[in-house]
C-alpha cells in the first residue's frame, strides 16, 4: 500500500471510529439518564434477556452455556441462535451492566448504534465521499427510527443490521482494483457476515448476504465476472466457517423445533402502506405507530447522488425500492414470491426487510451531500446547506415524536422493572438452592409464553415452564404447555408453584385447589403440597408406542401411569426404590438408583438433541416421557446414571472456525514474507 493510500485508510478508519464513538456515547448518556431501561420490553426484555444474560453469567463462571434449566423445562442455550451466547460484543454489555442487569440490552443498543453509525461512515468513503459527507452519513444512519425500534423491541435483529454497512463496504473494496483476494477487505467481510449469525439472526444475515453478493457481482470495474465470483465464494465460505460454532448447533436443533417447517402466517407483520405520507413528512406521526421514516430532504439528497451517477447510488435506491415492495407483504405480493424460495420459506414478518430501505436511502443521501459540497459553486453550496439542514432537521423532528411513541409501546407491553423486583422477593425466588435442580413454576399469565414473568425469572434463578416466546422450541412444548392445565398435569410436569396475575387468581383456585401462599397487588403464588422431584423412579408407567400417542395420554392424564414411549417390558413392578442425587449442574447430573426390578427414571429436562446418558459407564438410549421430558431405563439393583448435555455441532463448528482462521493466517503470513523477501531483493539490486 502506497503512503497516500495508507494515509487515506487511516483517515477513513479514524473518521468512522470517531462518529461511532460519539454516537454510542450520546446514546448511552441518554439511556442512563432515563429512570427505566429502554430495552426492558417486548421480546428484547421478555425473551432474549432471560436467555442471553444467564448465558454470559455461565461464560464468566467458567462454564459453556450449553443448557439452561430455567427455561421451558430445560432449554438448549447455544442451540437457539437468538441467545447469542457466542457473540463477543455482548461481553462488553455484560461487564458494563453487572450491577444493573436490566440495562444489559441498553448497553448493547448504545454499542451497536455506534457500530452501525461507524459502518455507515466507513461505507461512504470507498464510494467517493469526503470526510464531512462520511460523517454526515453516520449521523443520519444513527437517526434512523426503525433501527431504534428494532433495537428496543427485537434486539438481535438490530444487532445484525448494525453490521450491514460493514459487509457492503467489504464488497465494495473487494470489487476495486488493487485489493488482494485475501486481505483486510476479505477479513472485514467475513467478520461482518459472521457477526450477524452470532448475534442471533441468520435471517438478517441471509438478507445481507444476498445484497452483498449483488453488490459485488454488479459492480463495474476492471475485474472480470469470474474473478468477482471467486471472491464472492471465498467471502461466503469464510463467513460460514467463522459462524460455524453457532450455525452447526442451530441446524442440529432446528428439526426438533417448531421452526422445522414453513411458517403458517409468514406475512402477519408487514409494512402496510396505509399513510405513506408519514414516511416522507416529519411531524405527522409514525405510520401505523411503527417508527419508520425516509424523509423528503433525505430522498432529495439520494436523488442528487443518482443523477450525478455516484458509485452505487442507483444500486442503493433500487435496493430501497425492492425492500419496500417486499416489506409490504400481501399489499404488493413480492414477498409471497420470495417466500417460495429456499431458505426464505423459513422466515417470517417481512417488515424486517424495510430496514434495507431506510438505511439505503440514508447511505445514498450521504453521497448526494458529497456531490453538492464538491461542486463549490454558490448555488451548489446553498443547495447543500438547505438539504443537509433539512435532512437533519426532519430527522430531529421525527425523533421528537418517536421518543414518546417508543415510551407508549413500552407502556403497552407492560413489562416494567417493578415486576422484576416483585419476582425477586417472591417465594419461588427465595426457595432456590443453587446446588439442586430448580423448583419449577408455571406462569398462567397470557396466552403464549407466560405473559407475566416471561423469561425474566431466569435472571433470579426461577425455572419457568412458560418462559417467553423463544425462537426454537419443540412443537410438543407449544402444544402441551399452552393449554389450560389442571393439578394432575402440573404434577406430571413437576410444577412446584403457579404464578398468576391478580385478575386470574380467583378463577384459578378451583381448578388446581393448591394453597395460596402469596398475594401481591400484581400477582399471586400457589404452592403444590406435593414436592415433585426433578429426577424420580417411576412406580407407575403407561407404555405408549409413539410420541403422538404420548401427547394424547398426557392430555388425558389424571394421575395414572406416566406416559413413556418405550418397548413393552421396559419396566417391572416397583414396590420401592431409592434415588440419590450425587451431583447436579444445568445439563449435567450424577444419580445412583437402587431398585427391586427393572425401572425407568424420569428426568424432568426437555428431551432435545444433545443429551447423552450412561448407566454404569455404558451408553443408554433414553425414552421420551411425560410429553416433554425423557426417562432412563435401568436394571434391577444398584446403578449409576450420568447425564450430560452437549450442544450438537458446537465442537465441530469450533474446529471448522479455528481451522479456517489458522489457514487464513498462514496464507497471509506467507504473502507477507513473500513481499518482504521481494522488497529485500529489490533493495539489494
Amino acid at each position: 500500500m502506497s503512503q497516500p493510500d495508507a494515509r487515506t485508510a487511516r483517515i477513513t478508519v479514524a473518521a468512522a471510529a470517531l462518529v461511532g464513538t460519539l454516537v454510542a456515547a450520546a446514546t448511552a448518556v441518554a439511556m442512563w439518564s432515563s429512570g427505566d431501561p429502554w430495552t426492558f420490553t417486548m421480546d428484547t426484555g421478555g425473551v432474549f434477556l432471560g436467555q442471553t444474560l444467564p448465558a454470559f453469567r455461565q461464560w464468566f463462571a467458567g462454564e459453556i452455556p450449553e443448557w439452561s434449566d430455567l427455561l421451558w423445562g430445560g432449554f438448549p442455550l447455544i442451540g437457539d441462535c437468538t441467545t447469542a451466547a457466542l457473540y463477543p460484543l455482548h461481553a462488553v454489555a455484560y461487564l458494563t451492566t453487572l450491577h444493573a442487569p436490566l440495562r444489559f440490552f441498553d448497553a448493547a443498543f448504545a454499542l451497536h448504534l455506534g457500530v452501525f453509525a461507524a459502518g455507515s461512515a466507513y461505507l461512504a468513503r470507498p464510494l467517493g465521499a469526503g470526510v464531512p459527507a462520511s460523517a454526515l452519513t453516520g449521523v443520519l444512519a444513527a437517526l434512523c427510527p426503525f433501527a431504534h425500534y428494532c433495537a428496543m423491541a427485537f434486539f438481535p435483529v438490530f444487532g445484525a443490521q448494525a453490521w450491514w454497512p460493514w459487509a457492503f463496504a467489504a464488497a465494495e473494496r473487494l470489487a476495486q482494483p488493487g485489493t488482494p483476494m485475501l486481505g483486510r477487505a476479505m477479513v472485514l467481510g467475513w467478520i461482518a457476515l459472521a457477526a450477524q449469525v452470532l448475534v442471533g439472526v441468520p435471517e438478517q444475515a441471509t438478507y445481507c448476504a444476498v445484497v452483498t453478493a449483488a453488490w459485488l457481482l454488479t459492480r463495474g470495474g476492471s475485474r472480470d465476472l469470474g474473478e468477482r465470483v471467486s471472491r464472492l465464494l471465498v467471502l461466503g465460505a469464510g463467513a460460514v466457517a467463522l459462524s460455524a460454532p453457532q450455525l452447526f448447533p442451530t441446524f442440529a436443533i432446528l428439526p426438533w423445533s417448531q421452526r422445522a417447517g414453513e411458517t403458517a402466517t409468514p406475512e402477519l407483520v408487514s409494512l402496510y402502506l396505509t399513510e405513506p405520507l408519514r414516511l416522507l413528512v416529519a411531524g405527522r406521526g409514525a405510520m401505523n405507530d411503527l417508527p419508520s421514516f425516509l424523509g423528503l430532504a433525505t430522498l432529495a439528497l439520494a436523488l442528487v447522488a443518482v443523477v450525478a451517477r455516484r458509485p452505487r447510488a442507483a444500486f442503493l435506491v433500487i435496493v430501497a425500492v425492492v425492500a419496500i415492495a417486499i416489506a409490504s407483504g400481501p399489499e404488493m405480493g413480492v414477498y409471497g414470491w420470495l417466500h417460495r424460495l429456499p431458505p426464505f420459506g423459513y422466515f417470517r414478518n417481512p417488515v424486517k426487510i424495510y430496514a434495507l430501505a431506510e438505511f439505503s436511502v440514508v447511505w445514498a443521501a450521504g453521497l448526494g451531500a458529497d456531490v453538492l459540497w464538491r461542486r463549490r459553486s454558490r448555488r451548489a453550496v446553498m443547495a447543500a446547506a438547505v438539504l443537509v439542514t433539512a435532512a437533519l432537521g426532519e430527522r430531529a423532528l421525527f425523533l421528537a415524536g418517536e421518543i414518546p411513541l417508543l415510551a407508549k409501546i413500552r407502556s403497552a407491553d407492560g413489562l416494567m422493572p417493578h415486576r422484576f423486583a416483585a419476582l425477586a422477593a417472591s417465594a419461588p425466588a427465595r426457595a432456590r438452592d443453587p446446588q439442586k435442580p430448580p423448583l419449577v413454576i408455571y406462569d398462567v399469565g397470557g396466552p403464549i409464553g407466560g405473559d407475566y414473568a416471561r423469561s425474566i425469572g431466569a435472571l433470579l434463578g426461577i425455572a419457568s415452564l412458560r418462559a417467553g416466546t423463544v425462537a426454537l422450541l419443540s412443537p410438543m412444548h407449544l402444544d402441551l404447555l399452552m393449554r389450560p392445565l389442571y393439578a394432575p398435569r402440573l404434577d406430571l410436569f413437576g410444577v412446584r408453584y403457579v404464578v398468576a396475575p391478580t385478575s386470574k387468581c380467583e378463577m384459578l383456585f378451583p381448578r388446581i385447589a393448591w394453597k395460596r401462599i402469596e398475594q401481591t397487588p400484581e400477582f399471586c403464588v400457589f404452592q403444590n403440597a406435593k414436592l415433585p422431584e426433578h429426577h424420580a423412579i417411576l412406580h407407575r408407567v403407561t407404555i405408549v408406542t409413539s410420541e403422538p400417542e404420548m401427547r394424547d395420554a398426557v392430555l388425558r392424564y389424571r394421575g395414572e401411569g406416566v406416559p413413556v414411549v418405550a418397548p413393552p417390558g421396559a419396566t417391572g413392578p416397583q414396590e420401592s426404590g431409592v434415588l440419590e442425587l450425587r451431583a447436579y449442574a444445568p445439563g449435567r447430573a450424577s444419580l445412583v438408583t437402587t431398585t427391586t426390578a427393572p425401572a425407568l427414571v424420569l428426568v424432568r429436562d426437555s428431551w432435545a438433541p444433545g443429551w447423552t446418558v450412561h448407566v454404569d459407564d455404558r451408553p443408554v438410549t433414553p425414552y421420551p416421557a411425560a410429553g416433554i421430558y425423557f426417562a432412563v431405563p435401568v436394571g434391577k439393583g444398584v446403578h449409576t446414571i450420568e447425564l450430560a448435555y452437549r450442544a450438537p455441532g458446537f465442537r465441530p463448528g469450533l474446529a471448522v472456525a479455528a481451522s479456517w482462521m489458522v489457514a487464513a493466517a498462514a496464507i497471509a503470513l506467507g504473502r507477507w514474507l513473500g513481499v518482504r523477501a521481494s522488497s529485500a531483493t529489490t533493495r539489494a539490486r
